[in-house]
C-alpha cells in the first residue's frame, strides 16, 4: 500500500493540531494501519483520473484519530505580526500572518475571546472610533478586511494596492490610510462609505504609518530608500520627505513631546522626528532590529519590539533615553497599549504568543499563548523514531513509532523548518530558518553532533542516495545548497526562482523538485549538471514537495490554492489537480 500525506495547519482556540490527509490510490482491501479511532464521516469522492490519488485518511494529531475523507481545517493563531486595541470594547485584535486570521483578546481577562478569518496574510491593524470597525490589511491578498467590532465578523473586503502591510485612521477627516509595500502607494479609504477615494504615490517599499493630530500630516516610512514620506492629510499630497535609519518599519507619535519616533530595523536604533520642523533630532540606540514602536500615553514612554532578539527596549519621551529592557518572546515585532487597563501587548511572531506588560512596573505579567508551530518531520527506520520540527520552541521532538510516546527532547537552532534522514550515515539533518545553520543529529545517539552554517535562512530539504549529497533550500538568496554527506560540507549552490520552500529528490529521473512560493512554479534542478531544467507552474504558494515511487508522480501542496498538483516525472507537467483542506503545508510520502 502506498499513501501519501499532506499536512494542514489547524488551530483549535489556542491550541494547534496538524491535520494529515492520506492521499492514495484507489485499490480494494487495501489496510490502513491501526493508528487510533476511525471516525465515520463520509470519506471524499475522487473525481477524474482515480490512479493519481485522492483524500483517503485526515490525521488528527490532537486527538491522535484517523477521520474518513477530506476534513476542512479551521483559523488559528499561528505567527501573531501586528496588534491594535478597540478601546470601545476592550478587546485586541491581532493579526496572524501565516493563519490567515485575526486573534480576539480580552483585554479584561487576557483570554482569547474568538478568532476571524481573513484575507491572506494579514499585517498592522487600525481601530476606527467612528465607526468601532477594525481595518486589517490582507498582504497577499491584496485588500484590507472590515471587522466590525460589535459582531467581530468581517463585513466588508476593500480592495486595495499590492501587499498592503499597515494602516493609520486620521479622525480629522474621517480617512484611513493603508501603505502598499509593492505598489509604491498609499491607498486611502472614506470610513464612513468604505471606498476607495484616493491614492497617493510615495515610492518603493512602503511600511508602517502615524498620523500627527497636530499638525494633520501622516508619515509613512519606506525600508529600502530609508526616508519617511510626509502627507498632508487635507490635500493627501506629499509635501516632504525625512532621511532616517536602514530599514525604517514602524513609527509612532508622541502627543507628549510631539514627537515621531521611527524604528529602523537594519541600523538597530530609533530616529527621532520633530513634529514642528519635521527634522531628525537625535538617534536612540536600541536592540537588534526594531520594527513594532508604539507610545504610551500613561507613562509617557515609548516601546520597540526588537525582532532580531528576545527583547522590548524602553524608550523614556522626556529624556529620548533608553531606561529599559524587557525580556519577553522570540522574535517580537508588533505592540499595543490598552489604554484601559495600561498594559502594553507584544507579539512574538515565532514564539506563537503575546506578552503583557504592565506599563507601570515595566515588567512582563502575563503571556498569552496562540498556538504551537510544528513544522516538518523525518523517519528513522533504523531506530523507528520520527523526529519532529517544533518551530516556535526551537526542538525536536522524537516520538518513539511503536508506542507513540516522545521518548525526549533536542534543542537544535532557531526557527528549525525541514528534516531529512540520510540511510547512508545514519544522521538527521535540521534546518533552522533563523540561525542561518543545519543541527546534524546522531540517530544513534539522539544528540546533536555538529552544525552546518548556510549564511541565509535553511528550510527544505531532500537527499540523493546516488550520490550522497543533501539539497538545502535557502529561502532568502532564492537558492539550493548541496553538502556532500560524508563531510557535512556544502560545495555547490544552484540559483532557482522567488522564495523557494520546499524540496524532493526523484530517484526515477535523477531530478531535484523545489517549490517557489512567490512565484507558484516548482524548479526542477538535474543533479548531474546542478542545473535548473526546467520551471513548472503550480497552483499558489507551493510549500513544499513529495516523491512517489511507485507512480513516478511528485506532489506539490499549494497553500492558498487548498489543493495539490500532480506533477509526472517523466514529462515535467501537470497532470492534476486534487482538492485538500484549508492551506495545505507539508506532504511526505508513506512507502
Amino acid at each position: 500500500m502506498r499513501k501519501l500525506v499532506v499536512v494542514t495547519l489547524v488551530i483549535v482556540m489556542i491550541l494547534a493540531f496538524v491535520g494529515i490527509s492520506f492521499v492514495s490510490a484507489i485499490s480494494q482491501g487495501n489496510h490502513v494501519p491501526d493508528r487510533g479511532s476511525i471516525g465515520s464521516n463520509t470519506p471524499f469522492v475522487p473525481q477524474g483520473n482515480s490512479s493519481l490519488g485522492y483524500v483517503k485518511y485526515t490525521l488528527d494529531l490532537l486527538n491522535n484519530s484517523l477521520l474518513n475523507g477530506n476534513q476542512k481545517s479551521v483559523g488559528g493563531g499561528i505567527s501573531p505580526t501586528a496588534i491594535s486595541f478597540d478601546p470601545s470594547n476592550g478587546n485586541l485584535y491581532i493579526s496572524n500572518a501565516k493563519s490567515s486570521s485575526v486573534t480576539i483578546i480580552n483585554g479584561t481577562t487576557n483570554k482569547i475571546a474568538g478568532i476571524v478569518q481573513v484575507g491572506s496574510s494579514p499585517g498592522g491593524i487600525a481601530y476606527d472610533p467612528s465607526n468601532g470597525n477594525i481595518y486589517v490589511p490582507d498582504c497577499c491578498s491584496g485588500n484590507v478586511s472590515v471587522i466590525n467590532g460589535t459582531t467581530n465578523k468581517v463585513v466588508e473586503t476593500i480592495a486595495v494596492g499590492n501587499e498592503p502591510s499597515s494602516a493609520a485612521f486620521d479622525p480629522l477627516n474621517g480617512n484611513i490610510y493603508f501603505t502598499n509595500r509593492c505598489s509604491d502607494n498609499v491607498t486611502v479609504i472614506n470610513s464612513t462609505t468604505n471606498k476607495v477615494i484616493d491614492s497617493v504615490n510615495v515610492g518603493c517599499d512602503s511600511g508602517g504609518a502615524a498620523l500627527d493630530p497636530l499638525n494633520g500630516n501622516i508619515y509613512v516610512v519606506k525600508c529600502f530608500s530609508s526616508n519617511v514620506s510626509i502627507i498632508n492629510g487635507t490635500t493627501n499630497k506629499v509635501n516632504g520627505s525625512i532621511n532616517v535609519g536602514c530599514g525604517a518599519s514602524g513609527v509612532a507619535f508622541d502627543s507628549l513631546n510631539r514627537h515621531l519616533y521611527v524604528s529602523n530595523r537594519d541600523f538597530s536604533n530609533v530616529s527621532v522626528i520633530n513634529g514642528t520642523t519635521n527634522k531628525v533630532i537625535t538617534s536612540i540606540n536600541v536592540g537588534y532590529g526594531p520594527t513594532g514602536i508604539i507610545f504610551d500615553s500613561s507613562n509617557g514612554n515609548i516601546y520597540a519590539t526588537n525582532s532580531r532578539s528576545t527583547n522590548v527596549s524602553v524608550i523614556n519621551g522626556t529624556t529620548n533615553k533608553v531606561i529599559k529592557s524587557i525580556n519577553v518572546g522570540n522574535s517580537p515585532t508588533g505592540d499595543a497599549f490598552d489604554s484601559l487597563n495600561g498594559n502594553v501587548y507584544v507579539t512574538n511572531c515565532c514564539s506563537t504568543n503575546v506578552s503583557v506588560i504592565n506599563g507601570s512596573t515595566s515588567k512582563v505579567v502575563t503571556s498569552i499563548n496562540m498556538g504551537t508551530e510544528p513544522a516538518g518531520a523525518a523517519f528513522d527506520p533504523s531506530n523507528g523514531y520520527m523526529y519532529v520540527v517544533n518551530k516556535a520552541s526551537d526542538n525536536v521532538s522524537v516520538i518513539n513509532t511503536t508506542s507513540g510516546k516522545v521518548n525526549l527532547s533536542i534543542n537544535v537552532g532557531h526557527d528549525p523548518r525541514g528534516a531529512l534522514f540520510d540511510p547512508l550515515n545514519g544522521n538527521v539533518y535540521i534546518t533552522n530558518a533563523c540561525s542561518y545553520n543545519i543541527s546534524v543529529i546522531n540517530g544513534t545517539t539522539n544528540k546533536v553532533a555538529t552544525s552546518i552554517n548556510m549564511g541565509s535562512e535553511p528550510a527544505g530539504i531532500t537527499f540523493d542516495p546516488s550520490n550522497g549529497k543533501v539539497y538545502v533550500v535557502n529561502q532568502v538568496n532564492d537558492s539550493v545548497s548541496v553538502i556532500n554527506g560524508t563531510t557535512n560540507k556544502v560545495v555547490e549552490t544552484v540559483n532557482v526562482s522567488c522564495d523557494p520552500s520546499g524540496a524532493a529528490f526523484d530517484s526515477l529521473n535523477g531530478n531535484v523538485y523545489v517549490t517557489n512560493c512567490c512565484s507558484d512554479t516548482v524548479s526542477v534542478i538535474n543533479v548531474t549538471t546542478s542545473k535548473v531544467i526546467v520551471n513548472i507552474t503550480v497552483g499558489s504558494s507551493p510549500k513544499s514537495v513529495a516523491f512517489d515511487p511507485s507512480n513516478g508522480y511528485i506532489y506539490v501542496p499549494n497553500k492558498y490554492s487548498n489543493n495539490v498538483s500532480v506533477i509526472n516525472g517523466t514529462t515535467n507537467k501537470v497532470v492534476a489537480s486534487i482538492n485538500v483542506g484549508a492551506r495545505p503545508y507539508g506532504v511526505a510520502f508513506d512507502p
